[in-house]
């Protein structure tokens, strides 16, 4: 059985299977944001920002030590500003539908318990 501790440091060391560049893409595109390719493109700014609330909400400084690539904290804020929040919402609405089983059962289990 796998830990959550195991299973964040796994999401932490490659977030890319976890929430797919085209998916972001997608998102902002649906959100009718435009970009200019830069370091800090939407994909990489919220792979960052997914980062940053995993490290338990560290520092903007910090980031620069765990996100590929190494960005300094200003360039990090004005491209976090840049992103709009419609695109954050999609992605919010379109992880949660994922962890949704397909055929919900009648009563919410935990471990084959009701809850």
């Amino acid at each position: 059985m796998a830990s959550v501790s195991r299973t964040l440091e796994r999401i932490k060391e490659d977030l890319e299977p976890f929430l797919p560049e085209e998916s972001i893409v997608a998102a902002a595109h649906e959100a009718g944001h435009t970009w200019r390719e830069r370091i800090l493109g939407p994909v990489q700014t919220v792979h960052h920002f997914i980062l940053q609330v995993l490290f338990c909400n560290t520092a903007m400084t910090h980031l620069r030590h765990v996100g590929d690539p190494a960005v300094q904290a200003p360039a990090y804020c004005r491209a976090r500003k840049r992103l709009p929040r419609e695109l954050l919402e999609k992605l919010l609405t379109r992880s949660s539908q994922a962890m949704q089983p397909v055929n919900p059962p009648s009563e919410p289990l935990w471990c084959g318990h009701r809850t």
